[in-house]
Parts: structure tokens; C-alpha cells; sequence
């Protein structure tokens, strides 16, 4: 029959856990597969990141450790109760033999004993005047559960704050790239043309060269944008607490 007990708390035991764990489990964000590409809209990479953000988890346990003080301060206005009791068994004391001629001529026995007792003690204390030592203690616990609420909306601003500011910049600067590649192919059919208008003897050796050194010059900022777009990546990724090996798509 024990062994059966056990047997039944134990299963108790993980079902409790297992409800306990499972809200957990499903409010965290899906973890995207090693190497595959993790496309996000806007209000997904906002989500990702309120839910990911260490600083942001601890000012909202900050706020609920305030508001657990602040119930507490308010318990302190309430009467306390203290209930005691305290039991004395029956006792019996050996008996101890008086030789005789100390107390009489004849020997004398002497045994002590003590009555069974049981106290109930009941205690309320009701505080009726503290000097404004509760008062003041329930006002700064107040104070406190307002500053961390204000605390845990500025750190909620801040990261909706840089995640607009990471998101577009990396958005803006993919877009870059693309207007890059447009100048690059521009800059190409411009130099085919001026190599045909050369050899055919329209225009001088001077506009192949231009031609040549605007190509290069588009080249040259395709680099620099893409390098942004980099720098802005690695930027959304840390918002996210992503690492920076996940290869990102931003749908905008």
C-alpha cells in the first residue's frame, strides 16, 4: 500500500511540473534551424525581442519582487495572531530515604511529584499607533513598485526604440545594395557604349576612361553597402540575441 502512495505522488509530482514548465516553454520564441535563413517582418523581430531580452526579464521581476513587499508592508497594518500551547506530562521523582535521626527517630521517605498540565495561549496584537513607522514603510515600498514600473517601461521603450532603428537601418541599407547593383549595371551598358562609339570613331579615348572610372567608383560603393548592411545585421542581431552567425531576411 505505501509503495502504491509513493507511486502516486511521484506521478503527481511531474504532472505539476510539467504544467508548470509548459507556458514557458510556449512563450518562448521558436529557435530557427542551424543554417537556415530566419526571414522577419517588423512586428516579428519586435516580439523576438521583448521576449529574448535578458534586461527586460529581470525589470519584470524587479517589479514583482516590489509588488510582493508592498503586500507585505500592508500585512503589517493587520493584527497578529500567535497561538501557543504547552503540555507538562505527569511526572514521578524516585523516592528518596531519610536515614533515621535527622528528621525523627524513625527512617522517613520523601517522594516529589508534579500534576499534568495544558496551557493554551492565544496573542493578537493590533497596532494602533507607530509613530508613522508603518505609514512611511508602505510608502516607500509604493514608491518603489513605481519606479520599477517606470523602470520596465523605459527598458521597453529602449528596446522598441532600437529595433525600429536597427531593423530600418538594415532594411534602408539592403536597399542600398540594390541601388548599387542597378548603377553597376547602368555604368557597364555605359562603358559597352563608349568602347563601340570609340572604335567606331564617334567620341574620343576620354569617355571610355570616364566610363571605366564611374564603373569603378559604382564597384566601390556596392562595397561600402554592403559593408553597412553587415554592420546593421550584426547590429539587429544583438537586439534580438541572435547569434551572429544566423543568416537574416528582412521582410519590410
Amino acid at each position: 500500500c505505501s509503495s502504491d502512495l509513493a507511486g502516486v505522488v511521484l506521478l503527481v509530482a511531474i504532472l505539476g511540473w510539467l504544467l508548470s514548465t509548459t507556458p514557458a516553454f510556449a512563450q518562448a520564441p521558436a529557435q530557427p534551424q542551424p543554417g537556415a535563413v530566419l526571414t522577419l517582418t517588423y512586428d516579428q523581430a519586435l516580439e523576438r525581442a521583448l521576449s529574448s531580452n535578458e534586461g527586460l526579464k529581470v525589470a519584470k521581476e524587479r517589479v514583482v519582487e516590489t509588488q510582493a513587499r508592498v503586500q507585505e508592508s500592508k500585512t503589517n497594518f493587520l493584527p497578529q495572531v500567535n497561538l501557543g500551547y504547552n503540555f507538562t506530562p505527569a511526572q514521578r521523582f524516585p523516592v528518596i530515604k531519610i536515614p533515621a535521626g535527622i528528621f525523627g527517630p524513625e527512617e522517613q521517605t520523601f517522594q516529589a511529584g508534579f500534576a499534568q498540565k495544558n496551557i493554551l495561549q492565544l496573542y493578537v496584537n493590533q497596532p494602533i499607533y507607530t509613530g508613522g513607522r508603518l505609514n512611511n514603510a508602505y510608502g516607500i515600498t509604493t514608491s518603489s513598485l513605481d519606479a520599477s514600473k517606470l523602470e520596465l517601461d523605459r527598458t521597453r521603450q529602449e528596446i522598441e526604440y532600437r529595433v525600429v532603428e536597427t531593423f530600418y537601418a538594415a532594411l534602408m541599407n539592403e536597399r542600398g545594395v540594390a541601388v548599387a547593383d542597378e548603377q553597376i549595371a547602368l555604368s557597364e551598358k555605359q562603358l559597352a557604349l563608349a568602347r563601340a562609339r570609340f572604335e567606331a570613331g564617334t567620341v574620343a579615348r576620354l569617355d571610355v576612361l570616364q566610363a571605366e572610372v564611374e564603373l569603378a567608383n559604382a564597384k566601390a560603393r556596392r562595397i561600402q553597402a554592403r559593408a553597412q548592411v553587415d554592420t546593421s545585421m550584426q547590429a539587429l542581431r544583438s537586439v534580438l540575441s541572435l547569434p551572429q552567425s544566423q543568416a537574416l531576411k528582412l521582410d519590410g
